[in-house]
């Protein structure tokens, strides 16, 4: 798992001029909020993580209200799906 860990963070975290939101277990719920207050129209996120951060509504919700619009500027990325 931390090899796993190890790859991803140097996959986000070695690029020039991106930002990354993270959102770790309620985060997520903070990058919802964020998604439907319209923030991240502002923030311009290049990449939102959600780490173990999949609550109730939570990606369904910051998909369907700024990532589902904005696909062009996020590279969706899971475990299986590097």
């Amino acid at each position: 798992m931390m090899a796993l860990a190890v790859e991803f963070s140097q996959e986000i975290f070695n690029q020039k001029n991106t930002i990354t939101i993270i959102g770790h277990s309620a985060g997520g719920g903070a990058i919802k909020q964020a998604a439907i207050q319209g923030a991240f129209e502002y923030i311009k996120p290049n990449r939102i993580v959600f780490s173990d951060a999949d609550y109730a509504d939570y990606t369904k919700t910051t998909w369907d209200t700024y990532i589902k619009q904005n696909r062009s500027s996020h590279r969706l990325q899971t475990p299986s799906n590097p």
